[in-house]
């Protein structure tokens, strides 16, 4: 009754309400409300097993008002929440400004210098911040004061940064750090407040980042380089005339490819490419025979999507979710099929109905290892499932990309499942989707895990 209170209606996720409102006085963390989650599946009575933490977050939950998915979507008002973080926006950062007003008060004076006091402290802990892991905003290149001498210093830091942190490989560090690099650079994007000196400089500076960035184990290279590049453009042709911003564009476009490169090496241990898989025997090998797997579906009751970065870098996460079976099934599937003399493979996702009739398909046969190419590309047609062969250890990014490679397909397959050289395997694998197109509830990540 507490979170169905209305018995008339079908008891949904929709219209159950699980999703608290935090107090504001006093304040509640979001780990006050959930902690008692942490606790559920332990038994037919999950009261019964609950400590003392858990036992105050549930009554501290049960205590607070809670709406439903139906009730948040019947109050929310997209154009209404834009305009008023636009306008919460624009307060904070006038905050760190000189005041314009003609008629300067004894109180504006005393505002100004708070403004410019924080502005030195948050330039000054800059460094700090970042080595320390604190979940606390970096300030942007405006809150620092959007000077010369303020943005050549948060600059620095982050170069110093980035290479002690990737030497002593504290990899999220460096990733951050990558990642506040591209969004400073961006901010001069949109301001339009630096320019390049001319054409020549522009194509020089793109060949020296093309050839510096192929080798990422070498970070005190690619600092050295990016660096360069990065003040001679801030240096050369006048700090506030408009002009070419191409290189600038490929300096924030670098920044993001280590940040992302970074990130997969906290993921992956360290490594750049690492299989998931130890390469299986020819015991293990089972041929024509379709192999199942299912999943549920997941909804986030609070925090979703505060674990990715670059939101977890700045601000930390917290998320709380459930599985859940949709109308008594679960929704997600992948099956395959090793096929013996084969030397195709085919990959398909399905979205189908309840019902079982198909909605969509997009499939793709393989024959060559080119073929591969773009499978760490999310707009290319069965993404997902390609990836999933590099993950498994299947074939390398090296063999896909290397022009001097000759092997078939079907050879590497059958040579991943331990079979004779002469051998070659098919393969079949089919993922299944019974949720609608952007449903949120985990259905790539979740497929993912049952193809793998």
């Amino acid at each position: 009754e507490e979170i169905w209170p209305d018995s008339t209606k079908k008891k949904s996720l929709w219209n159950a309400k699980i999703h608290p409102i935090l107090p504001m006085s006093p304040p509640s963390s979001f780990n006050s409300l959930f902690d008692w989650i942490n606790e559920l599946g332990q038994g037919p009575n999950p009261d019964a097993t609950l400590d003392t933490n858990a036992k105050t977050s549930l009554q501290l939950w049960q205590q607070q008002p809670r709406l439903s998915l139906a009730d948040i979507r019947s109050a929310s008002h997209a154009p209404s929440e834009f305009t008023y973080r636009a306008r919460l926006s624009s307060l904070v950062r006038s905050a760190s400004t000189t005041l314009q007003a003609k008629d300067t008060n004894d109180d504006d004076i005393k505002q100004t210098a708070q403004a410019f006091w924080n502005q030195h402290q948050r330039l000054y802990n800059l460094r700090r911040v970042l080595i320390s892991r604190q979940h606390t905003a970096v300030p942007t290149l405006r809150e620092l004061g959007n000077n010369d001498a303020s943005i050549s210093y948060a600059f620095r830091t982050l170069d110093e940064v980035i290479v002690d942190a990737f030497e002593q490989r504290n990899y999220d560090i460096c990733g951050r750090a990558w990642m506040l690099m591209s969004a400073m650079l961006a901010e001069c994007v949109t301001n339009a407040t630096h320019v390049l000196a001319t054409e020549q400089h522009d194509t020089a500076s793109h060949q020296i980042l093309s050839s510096s960035f192929s080798d990422t184990n070498d970070m005190v290279s690619i600092v050295d380089h990016f660096a360069t590049v990065r003040d001679n453009y801030f240096q050369q042709g006048g700090s506030r005339a408009e002009g070419n911003i191409s290189l600038l564009t490929e300096l924030i476009d670098n920044s993001e490819r280590l940040a992302q490169i970074m990130t997969r090496w906290c993921v992956m241990g360290g490594q750049e490419e690492k299989s998931l898989a130890t390469r299986p025997t020819t015991q293990d090998c089972v041929l024509d025979c379709w192999v199942l797997s299912t999943a549920p579906a997941r909804i986030d009751l609070a925090g979703g999507w505060s674990d990715t970065p670059p939101i977890c870098f700045e601000y930390g996460s917290s998320v709380a979710g459930l599985a859940v079976a949709v109308d008594g099934t679960k929704p997600l599937s992948a099956r395959s099929r090793l096929s013996p003399n084969g030397n195709v493979v085919v990959l398909k996702s399905e979205h189908r109905d309840f019902q079982g009739q198909l909605l969509s398909v997009d499939e793709v046969e393989l024959d060559q290892l080119n073929q591969l190419k773009g499978y760490n590309n999310p707009s290319e047609k069965c993404a997902l499932l390609k990836c999933a062969l590099v993950i498994l250890g299947v074939v390398s990014a090296d063999q896909i990309l290397s022009p001097k490679e000759t092997k078939s397909i079907g050879s590497i397959l059958a040579e991943f499942c331990g079979l004779p050289r002469s051998s070659t395997l098919g393969l079949q694998v089919i993922v299944t989707s019974l949720l609608p197109h952007g449903s949120g509830m985990g259905s790539s990540s979740i497929i993912a895990g049952c193809v793998l």
